[in-house]
């Protein structure tokens, strides 16, 4: 995949926690992942991220809301979903299961400004379901 294409990461993250009562979740520092770098996000090759363009900065801790672009396919490479063609973002809540494990677990690696590939098992994704006629049961996706 190429610039546009992909997730793209985390700009605008908002806390979904209540900052006068609540301890603000922790984020993660460590160095943002490298162009070009593959890493097994989920530990079991049920999600890959290959990082297109380095991002900068911190990752988002759980409960925060993220924005990311994306254009999702299918592993033949059948364009199922794009943020991008509605010229709109999409905003989630890391952590709640408001997305498919596969993007919780992707986009948290993610830092501000990251444009990564996420290679979804179908575990990770719709499962032995699919989702509506355009993923099909136990489909990997690439978003």
């Amino acid at each position: 995949m190429v610039a546009h294409e992909g997730s793209s990461c985390c700009s605008n993250p908002h806390p979904t926690y209540d900052e006068s009562t609540e301890t603000p979740p922790q984020v993660d520092s460590s160095p943002p992942h490298a162009e070009g770098s593959e890493i097994d996000v989920s530990k079991d090759g049920g999600v890959i991220k290959k990082v297109l363009v380095a991002g900068t900065g911190e990752r988002p801790p759980k409960g925060f809301e993220v924005e990311v672009h994306y254009v999702g396919k299918l592993q033949d490479g059948t364009q199922f979903d794009s943020s991008r063609d509605r010229d709109t973002s999409f905003r989630f809540v890391l952590g709640e299961g408001q997305v498919i494990k596969g993007w919780d677990l992707g986009v948290a690696t993610m830092s501000v400004g990251e444009k990564s590939m996420l290679t979804i098992q179908p575990s990770y994704g719709y499962g032995e379901a699919g989702a509506g006629g355009s993923i099909p049961p136990n489909a990997t996706l690439q978003v």
